[in-house]
């Protein structure tokens, strides 16, 4: 499995990331649509058994994961195709040697340093390490809010691992959270919600916090 780098793709330009003083992981690179040069996309790309796996992922939309991943017996790398073709293919080998698993570290590790630099008001506040009232609860729903708002697909575990908590605690967090009213529901087994009045009144820094 070999990290390759990819053409440019129609109407975007690649970025240089030495420029913010960045080294990316080997064929993983930036890319602007914009003449203001703000990366919009990071992308990924390898070659399995010929068969070249590219994945996508936008900083603007807070996932741990790529937002696509495409297949390609590319014709422009002679070589490559040749050996696919050789193997009748995309085989179920090549499916299953998918690196998704190092995809999603690449994506999170980097998704966060993009959106420190140039998105910051993308950033979720801080979350509640250790909660001691119902302000900390009232934090919680709102960044669970924000997260699947965002599309964040895993909000729970994300927000366990930027808490240092595990996922368990945190659930229960969210369901102490609905239990004092703070976030309404939209129906058994949908993720998301939106804040009540009695939170927004919680987060609002002009009131007394008790």
């Amino acid at each position: 499995m070999t990290p390759i780098d990819m053409p440019r793709r129609s109407g975007s330009y690649e970025l240089d990331p030495s420029q913010y003083g960045w080294t990316l992981p080997d064929g993983w690179t930036l890319w602007a649509d914009t003449p203001d040069g703000i990366p919009v996309e990071l992308r990924g790309t390898y070659v399995i058994d010929g068969v070249h796996v590219t994945f996508t992922a936008e900083p603007r939309w807070i996932t741990n994961g790529p937002l696509s991943v495409s297949l390609d017996i590319t014709p422009y790398d002679t070589e490559s195709a040749n050996r696919a073709l050789d193997s009748d293919g995309i085989t179920l080998q090549v499916l299953r040697s998918v690196p998704l698993g190092e995809a999603r570290r690449v994506i999170t590790e980097w998704g966060d340093r993009i959106r420190e630099r140039f998105y910051p008001e993308l950033l979720p506040p801080p979350i509640p390490k250790h909660i001691t009232s119902d302000y900390d609860y009232a934090v919680t729903a709102m960044v669970y809010m924000q997260l699947t708002h965002m599309g964040e697909r895993r909000p729970l575990q994300a927000m366990a691992e930027a808490a240092g908590i595990n996922r368990e605690t945190m659930s229960a967090r969210l369901r102490r959270a609905r239990q004092l009213g703070l976030l309404i529901t939209y129906g058994a087994g949908k993720p998301g919600g939106e804040l009540t009045d009695k939170a927004i009144a919680l987060l609002n820094p002009s009131d007394e916090r008790k």
